[in-house]
């Protein structure tokens, strides 16, 4: 039955599900990082030396996940 709805899901809403997957995960990430600074303060060191490397090694993960899972459409667009 969850296939059936993944399915479903897939076929409808494949176009209208990506500007509200990136918007959502967009505002959580501003939030989640307004918040920490909210709550914890700036402190420039901090940022440079530690939160900067991870945000930008987040990103590329991020960035590498979406590589794998464009190029595994393409490949089983490919079969069928």
């Amino acid at each position: 039955m969850i296939h059936k709805v993944g399915k479903f899901l897939h076929e409808n809403f494949d176009d209208f599900t990506k500007p509200v997957v990136l918007s959502l995960f967009s505002i959580g990430i501003v939030c989640a990082i307004v918040g920490h600074y909210g709550i914890m303060g700036f402190r420039w060191k901090w940022f440079l030396f530690f939160e900067l490397p991870l945000y930008i090694f987040c990103g590329w993960a991020l960035w590498s996940g979406y590589r794998i899972y464009r190029d595994s459409r393409r490949r089983n667009k490919d079969l069928n």
